[in-house]
């Protein structure tokens, strides 16, 4: 989906796997070292270093937190506490730029 996502330029929002069950809660740089796995494995150059992403946690809560940058960058932030997602921004437009630039 990434790919495809990629291919049009559209972004993609990636929900982390939870297993509330067995509290387990996937992190953005689980997700990063699994998209890597995947790019190894198959070797489509979807995704590389330096590929531009969002990290975000806990959204809607007051302790959130939202970095952007690298997917070398992004797997070395503590993102903390779960619930965590990750976006692959697809061509943006300026002002989704700017916004983007606050959280660098």
């Amino acid at each position: 989906m990434l790919q495809q996502n990629q291919e049009i330029g559209a972004h993609t929002l990636l929900l982390l796997d939870i297993k509330v069950e067995h509290e387990r809660f996937m992190s953005v740089s689980q997700a990063i070292k699994v998209m890597e796995d995947i790019e190894s494995r198959v070797g489509e150059n979807v995704i590389s270093d330096e590929t531009f992403a969002i990290g975000c946690a806990r959204l809607g809560c007051n302790d959130f937190k939202i970095v952007s940058g690298t997917l070398k960058q992004l797997k070395e932030v503590d993102f903390g506490k779960p619930l965590h997602c990750l976006i692959i921004p697809g061509k943006m437009h300026f002002s989704e730029e700017e916004f983007v630039e606050i959280w660098k």
